[in-house]
């Protein structure tokens, strides 16, 4: 790590764009996909690379749902089982429902979805998956009010079956 080399760039196409989050599919490709800051009209942008980061596709912006949003953070991980989660506000103008949404055709798609929490003041998403395949989102609550650190516990079958019965 002494030494970097910058191998591209990906333009926001002159949108303010930030905490960038990338992964790569089970087809190599890299999806990389950025917050857009409210002021430029929120929302979120994505770029691919299919030569493993040399070149990228045209930044596309104001993308259907769910890649959309209220100007937050949102999450974005690859699961043990080379399916892609997405965790983001289900609301185009407030951080309220957050919601997890799986893609099993690396992100083309998003097939799947699971309401995390519908409250208000919900946002900046983290996520992991432990060796037993339990997703584990990280979040805050409230972060001026109730200034509460949340985590929920679920399974891809939850996902699958559209509510958590997990343990």
């Amino acid at each position: 790590g002494a030494d970097w080399t910058v191998r591209s760039t990906v333009s926001g196409n002159g949108l303010n764009v930030t905490e960038p989050c990338a992964v790569q599919s089970e087809n190599g490709e890299i999806v990389l996909m950025t917050r857009i800051e409210k002021n430029m009209g929120g929302g979120i942008g994505r770029s691919v690379s299919k030569d493993n980061g040399y070149t990228w596709s045209e930044y596309a912006s104001d993308l259907g749902a769910p890649l959309r949003g209220p100007s937050t953070r949102f999450a974005l991980y690859r699961l043990e089982s080379g399916n892609l989660l997405f965790v983001n506000n289900d609301s185009d103008t407030s951080r309220t429902n957050l919601t997890a949404y799986l893609s099993t055709d690396g992100g083309a798609t998003w097939g799947c979805s699971l309401l995390l929490d519908e409250r208000s003041s919900v946002s900046y998403p983290d996520v992991t998956q432990d060796n037993d395949g339990f997703i584990y989102v990280i979040y805050d609550k409230g972060r001026y009010e109730e200034k509460e650190i949340r985590i929920t516990k679920f399974t891809e079958q939850d996902m699958q079956d559209g509510f958590i019965h997990s343990e």
